[in-house]
């Protein structure tokens, strides 16, 4: 659209059986090649594997990193967008993480985000297995990625607050997929201008709304 937003809408039909250990859309790179001064900024999650690992909230995992925000009273995740932070293990920024309403990538010296927004966001189940085999987020190699990654690690298993939580059985989390069944990724990509890190959660913030408030009938 005129204003930067762009739709996307990535459709998967099967038309055989399946078994995927993977389904993933990305957007790789969205500022950093063009500036290094590039920051990562969302809501903070609501369920991270790592929080959960060292039996501390989210909020608490990113503290301790230094990576906490706080505009309009709320927190948000802000870190260098080139930064592993530190991760608990592997070398992804955060993996296993609940997806959110938006994530973004901001340049204070090209004052100019790019933002992914959620259409809709997905509930957090009780059962560990089913939410972790459900869609989750990815922040690796400067990449928006998201989606099914049924890859169980063993580190899960390494922390006694997570150990036994998913099946040691391949079968039992694998995503399965038949004939007929379809998967749609649905996002809305927005390239803005904003004046601070500030100014730019502000702008995605209200742009989500703005999205999310829309509703469709027959």
């Amino acid at each position: 659209f005129t204003n930067g937003d762009i739709v996307s809408r990535n459709i998967f039909e099967f038309g055989t059986y399946a078994d995927l250990m993977k389904l993933q859309v990305m957007a790789t790179r969205p500022l950093t090649d063009i500036a290094e001064d590039t920051v990562h900024t969302l809501p903070v999650f609501r369920r991270l594997l790592w929080a959960d690992q060292l039996n501390i909230t989210p909020l608490e995992y990113w503290l301790e990193r230094n990576a906490i925000m706080y505009t309009g009273n709320k927190p948000y995740i802000v870190f260098p967008a080139v930064d592993s932070m530190r991760p608990l293990w592997w070398g992804a920024t955060y993996i296993f993480a609940s997806q959110e309403s938006w994530r973004a990538n901001y340049s204070p010296s090209l004052k100019t985000g790019i933002a992914e927004i959620n259409m809709w966001v997905p509930p957090i189940t009780a059962n560990y297995q089913e939410w972790m085999g459900g869609p989750t987020w990815v922040y690796e190699s400067r990449e928006f990625r998201d989606g099914l990654f049924e890859w169980m690690p063993g580190e899960i298993d390494a922390f006694e607050s997570t150990k036994g939580a998913i099946s040691s059985k391949w079968e039992d989390y694998v995503a399965h997929f038949v004939a007929g069944d379809v998967y749609v990724f649905s996002k809305v990509y927005s390239v803005y201008n904003a004046d601070s890190i500030a100014d730019s959660i502000e702008f995605v913030e209200l742009k989500k709304a703005e999205i999310h408030s829309l509703v469709f009938g027959e």
